[in-house]
């Protein structure tokens, strides 16, 4: 049963103050490295990598032209190409907020602006960046789809969670094709099934979690500040009709279905 807003801010501080937390590695860049983040994004897509991003600010010593940590360690030293970040965000207590995105650094950016401070915009994406790079070929004999994207997310050192599928083909050829988009194509060739990094370091590979029910309720007046429903007639057919084979009778056949 989905919860009312009301019980549902009740667990979340009463949505009072959003908070985020940036940790690179195990450590919180705000709070046990003492470096301050203006500001942090993440963006999850089911269709795509998620991604993050954050600005580092007042962290530039002019004497030793340098970004620094609170204890003068050079931050760019532990802030690489390829370093471990978390994003998480939500409500209450820093520490036990969700991690929303967990991979890796691959840009970073500077802005030294006149009359300010200099600062730090890092970007990067999540675990299955790695299989974005580069391009492969190989081939697989009488293999499982399923079996084939387990070999791969193994070879990058990825945690698996996947649906077995049925089908054992004779062959499976992957042609100068990054390892990404080989893992998605066959996710297309079998129904419903998408590939998605879940839970920090897990490849899923299987169909989307969509049956888990409805959060939470809202209600206009309750929490439910505005809603504008809207029901537009452009673009409405008055019928529909479809052909096909009847393979039983031999014939072709055609339905008619008109609107209400």
């Amino acid at each position: 049963m989905a919860l009312r807003l009301q019980e549902l801010a009740e667990r979340h501080g009463d949505f009072y103050v959003p908070a985020f937390a940036v940790r690179l590695g195990r450590a919180d860049l705000v709070r046990q490295m003492a470096v301050a983040v203006s500001q942090a994004e993440a963006d999850l897509s089911l269709s795509g990598m998620g991604r993050f991003s954050f600005t580092v600010v007042n962290a530039f010593d002019v004497a030793k032209q340098d970004f620094l940590t609170g204890d003068g360690t050079p931050l760019l030293e532990k802030l690489t190409f390829g370093a471990s970040v978390e994003v998480a965000m939500g409500y209450g207590d820093v520490r036990a907020l969700p991690v929303l995105v967990s991979g890796v650094v691959t840009e970073i950016g500077t802005n030294f602006a006149e009359g300010g401070s200099p600062e730090l915009t890092v970007s990067g994406y999540d675990h299955s960046y790695p299989l974005s790079v580069g391009k492969n070929s190989q081939n697989w004999a009488k293999a499982k789809d399923s079996d084939v994207v387990a070999m791969i997310s193994r070879a990058h050192n990825l945690d698996t969670d996947i649906v077995p599928t049925r089908e054992e083909h004779a062959q499976i050829e992957q042609n100068q094709e990054s390892d990404l988009e080989f893992v998605r194509k066959i996710a297309e060739r079998n129904r419903r099934y998408k590939v998605y990094i879940s839970g920090g370091r897990t490849l899923r590979f299987g169909p989307a979690r969509d049956g888990s029910g409805p959060v939470a309720t809202l209600a206009f007046g309750a929490g439910l500040l505005s809603f504008k429903p809207e029901a537009n007639l452009a673009g409405q057919v008055g019928a529909v009709e479809i052909h096909g084979w009847d393979p039983k009778r031999g014939g072709a056949h055609c339905r008619a279905c008109s609107a209400r």
